[in-house]
């Protein structure tokens, strides 16, 4: 669903699948991608601070577009 101009159909799933399991780490980073894709910097935030806090490291990319969002 993500890239297909299905994002916030994704987050939902997403955000499900994270209740269901929350210690799946690479679920929040996809979240994060999703959320800066739909502009809500905020949530992408939360998610890559609860990524880093189960050690999980975002890519470059994903470090770069959240220190460039505001």
């Amino acid at each position: 669903m993500h890239g297909l101009g299905k994002d916030k159909d994704a987050i939902v799933i997403y955000e499900r699948a994270l209740k269901l399991a929350p210690d799946r780490g690479l679920l929040h980073v996809a979240l994060v991608r999703l959320y800066l894709d739909t502009d809500n910097w905020p949530r992408a935030k939360a998610h890559a601070e609860s990524a880093y806090g189960m050690g999980i490291t975002l890519d470059q990319t994903l470090i770069d577009r959240l220190a460039n969002a505001d």
